[in-house]
């Protein structure tokens, strides 16, 4: 498999992403493998990889099992076809298929204020661009969830927003875009039944130090592992903002609801 292309987005004037986010070319995380390497040679290429891109050793270590190196020489890192479907079974907020189509996405890593965009205290959002796998062209917008993967017991889903302006931290869009020599110009994001075509992009929205960011540090570097799947959200949370669930101070808990439930039970009966 060759290394994955950067893919550079242009937005044009009159489309607005919410304040603090920068769009920029992403670069996947990449082994480069002596020949004959032995699974030792590359597990600790791997570890080393995954070291210099930020992540905390404690959790470098929980990943090597996770994921695996794709190509010879200059290799992508994605996960396992096992470590996918363990996180999978744990996204109880999703109705999944039995034979749902899913994909691997390379671990990238996204440094803000390259690619001409200048950091500052106000750009702390990356917005990056990914291309969609074939096998998900034909089906809609509001069925392709990006999964995060935070640990090999833990994974969440990007909240799927239908605009720019809704695309904050831990949310995801799926983007048209017009192929140009200059680059992918973005000329509409899809609603929840729209097609899912060849001139399609998936749009992810993650914060510096925010809890997709696997670095766990505000250091201008985001790291994230990452797989596509196919599915329908069980229930869409309420949002103050319009419908998306996704907000700028960060994502609604379902689980949050139900612990909060017997307490206000309670205060309602002390009030009789």
């Amino acid at each position: 498999m060759p290394t994955p292309t950067p893919i550079p987005v242009i937005i044009p004037p009159g489309m607005t992403l919410p304040d603090g986010s920068v769009v920029f070319i992403l670069w996947p995380l990449v082994v480069t493998l002596p020949p004959n390497a032995t699974p030792e040679q590359i597990r600790e290429m791997t570890r080393n990889v995954l070291l210099s891109s930020g992540m905390p050793e404690d959790r470098v270590e929980s990943f090597l099992d996770m994921l695996e190196v794709r190509g010879t020489n200059f290799s992508s890192l994605v996960l396992t076809e096992s470590a996918m479907e363990n996180v999978r079974i744990r996204l109880h907020g999703l109705d999944i298929p039995v034979r749902a189509e899913k994909r691997a996405v390379f671990v990238f890593m996204a440094v803000l204020g390259q690619e001409g965009n200048s950091l500052s205290v106000d750009a702390t959002t990356a917005v990056v661009f990914f291309e969609i796998p074939e096998s998900f062209r034909g089906k809609t917008a509001g069925e392709l969830h990006a999964i995060k993967v935070l640990s090999s017991e833990s994974a969440e889903a990007f909240v799927i927003v239908f605009s720019l302006e809704e695309l904050f931290d831990r949310c995801s869009a799926v983007v048209e875009v017009e192929r140009l020599p200059e680059g992918n110009t973005l000329k509409r994001v899809l609603g929840p039944d729209d097609l899912i075509t060849s001139d399609c992009l998936l749009a992810l929205a993650i914060k510096d130090g925010g809890g997709f960011d696997l670095d766990e540090s505000v250091n201008g570097v985001v790291v994230d592992p990452v797989f596509l799947v196919e599915g329908q959200a069980r229930s869409a949370p309420d949002n103050p903002h319009g419908g998306s669930g996704c907000a700028a101070g960060g994502s609604f808990s379902p689980l949050l609801l139900l612990l909060l439930a017997p307490l206000s039970l309670l205060a309602a009966r002390r009030k009789k």
